[in-house]
């Protein structure tokens, strides 16, 4: 049985019809765009219906099903790449992971460890949909959860933060020592105008491997309070490259900070 973040539940048997626990529906873009379905084990199969190894059975309301099927109908698929769009009023975003694989970053993060000139983004679309966003009234913000020594890379996207932010992106900065609330920040995850959450997955070297998007209400919920955590223990960008200023290796010289 799938579970959803923050819950530290035992399985249970029943009908799924619990609101915000059971049943609950993710869009995936792990592989194909697929719909997973979470929800109790029924107590019961039938003999010959019995679920073949690694599968489960979920009984819940007929017109649940239609409900969940007509909720993921009436959004545009979830497709990688485009994970933000359709977002009126805000956008939030929190990481948590210490180094991002991200092939498209690889000539940029060598330029940078390297001290030399990091080359242009070979695509300014995104920082333009900030800027044009932005302007139309809408707000992104950003808190990446970090721990010291910080490492190359993140050395990097301190350096990087700052062209978003150029744009609009509030970004800050937060340190997991020392402040026992982050603790339990451990899932990287978007929330868009505080009703849809995107989760996102990655394997241990930071590699993406997919997201789901849910509006089911604890997890936004969840999302929310993780939000608000966050930025309370959480500095603005500037600020923390100030207070980090002399731990920054010679060779790296991230832009606009002397």
């Amino acid at each position: 049985m799938t579970r959803g973040m923050d819950m530290d539940r035992e399985p249970m048997w029943g009908d799924c019809d619990d609101g915000d626990i059971c049943p609950r529906v993710f869009e995936s873009t792990d592989g194909e765009h697929d719909v997973v379905l979470q929800g109790y084990e029924d107590v019961e199969p039938m003999p010959l219906a019995t679920a073949p190894a690694g599968e489960r059975q979920v009984r819940m309301p007929r017109a649940t099903l239609l409900r969940l099927a007509a909720e993921v109908a009436a959004q545009e698929p979830l497709r990688p790449g485009r994970l933000t769009e359709g977002f009126r009023r805000s956008l939030f975003r929190l990481e948590v992971l210490q180094e991002y694989r991200v092939e498209a970053e690889g000539e940029r993060f060598h330029a940078f460890r390297e001290g030399r000139p990091m080359p242009p983004r070979k695509s300014s679309a995104w920082l333009d949909h900030i800027r044009e966003t932005v302007a139309a009234g809408a707000r992104w913000q950003r808190v990446h959860v970090v721990s010291r020594p910080l490492s190359d890379y993140l050395w990097f996207e301190l350096a990087g933060y700052q062209e978003s932010a150029a744009v609009g992106y509030e970004t800050l900065i937060a340190e997991r020592a020392g402040d026992p609330r982050l603790e339990q920040l451990v899932q990287d995850f978007y929330l868009l105008d505080d009703e849809v959450a995107i989760l996102m997955r990655y394997d241990e070297g930071g590699r993406y491997l997919g997201s789901w998007r849910t509006r089911d209400r604890e997890v936004v919920a969840t999302c929310r309070r993780h939000r608000d955590v966050a930025v309370t223990g959480a500095v603005p960008l500037h600020a923390y490259l100030d207070r980090v200023a002399g731990e920054r290796p010679a060779t790296m010289v991230v832009p606009g900070r002397p």
